[in-house]
């Protein structure tokens, strides 16, 4: 059974239309930087046989150097949003609506949308997907890992969880991925973060036109996290967080996390213990961004399963 699956090929569409996204967040500045860099010269991710546009997603918030101006932009691309005629709506409404128009008017629709970000939290190499049939998705993500020459842990983050999903511009495209690295400071630069980024984008680009061009890819099983459940801080009654992230936690993403294991520590020294009745693997530890959210950490759940070699249409 198992060489069966194995031995499947899926026929895939041809890749015309790839969107590169930075700057969603303007204080995430890997992804401000690779984008500023490719908008002056897109030379290394110009390829024959498909069309990429690069574009800054939240121009005011880099500008201040800040997560976003009236709301967070990559929650804004819900099919009402970007169908509203309102003149009134924040910033960022209208900005994703900008977004969606400007990749309608080049593409009808994107293939591809490669969304550029940074955690603070210890992540490494996160891709994200919606979905596990983003079959192309995969097979891109399994590419770049292996070409990558400035190595860091990767993982695949999987957001299907009803509960949970949020409208992001990755949801412009069947095959959307927001690359999310880590750790890096809010607001700061830093070199091995910048190279690791532009890396994984222009081998996204060879993926793509080898693909294009013939070149099948072989099948393979990939080891997929599913966010499970939402972890938010201990609070007192009035909303205030009344404990922090137990040290034997921090830093430990996509470790196992297993019932009673240290989670938070008490401002008077207590341990709290996670009270799961199964063994999880949590995720954005302690992410800066995430406690305007009420969230200390997701938690999610590792699969195995086989992804079918591909070939182009």
């Amino acid at each position: 059974m198992l060489k069966k699956l194995l031995d499947q090929m899926a026929t895939l569409k041809r890749v015309q239309n790839v969107a590169l996204l930075g700057g969603v967040h303007g204080n995430e500045m890997s992804g401000v930087f690779v984008a500023q860099k490719f908008m002056k010269d897109p030379t290394d991710i110009t390829r024959n046989s498909f069309k990429t546009t690069v574009l800054m997603g939240n121009p005011k918030a880099v500008e201040k150097c800040t997560r976003y101006i009236d709301v967070d932009l990559n929650r804004q691309f819900s099919k009402e949003n970007l169908n509203a005629t309102n003149i009134d709506a924040s910033y960022e409404v209208q900005r994703a609506r900008e977004i969606s128009n400007a990749l309608s008017k080049d593409f009808g629709s994107p293939d591809v949308v490669l969304d550029m970000h940074n955690t603070t939290a210890n992540m490494g190499n996160c891709f994200i997907i919606q979905d596990k049939q983003q079959v192309l998705s995969l097979h891109l993500i399994n590419y770049i890992v292996k070409k990558a020459i400035h190595k860091a842990p990767a993982h695949i983050l999987c957001v299907s969880n009803p509960k949970y999903t949020y409208n992001c511009s990755r949801c412009l495209a069947p095959n959307g991925i927001g690359l999310e690295l880590g750790p890096q400071p809010q607001g700061v630069l830093l070199a091995e973060l910048f190279q690791r980024m532009q890396e994984l984008v222009i081998n996204s680009m060879d993926f793509f036109e080898a693909f294009n061009s013939g070149a099948t890819s072989d099948s393979f099983q990939a080891d997929v996290y599913n966010i499970m459940e939402k972890v938010d801080f201990p609070r007192d009654s009035d909303g205030n967080i009344t404990a922090m992230i137990h040290p034997r936690l921090q830093d430990k993403d996509w470790e196992a996390l297993n019932p009673g294991d240290p989670i938070f520590l008490t401002f008077n020294g207590k341990t709290i213990g996670y009270d799961g009745k199964e063994t999880m693997f949590p995720v954005f530890i302690n992410e800066a961004s995430y406690y305007e959210k009420h969230l200390a950490f997701w938690l999610t759940k590792k699969e195995t399963f086989n992804v079918p070699a591909i070939k182009v249409q």
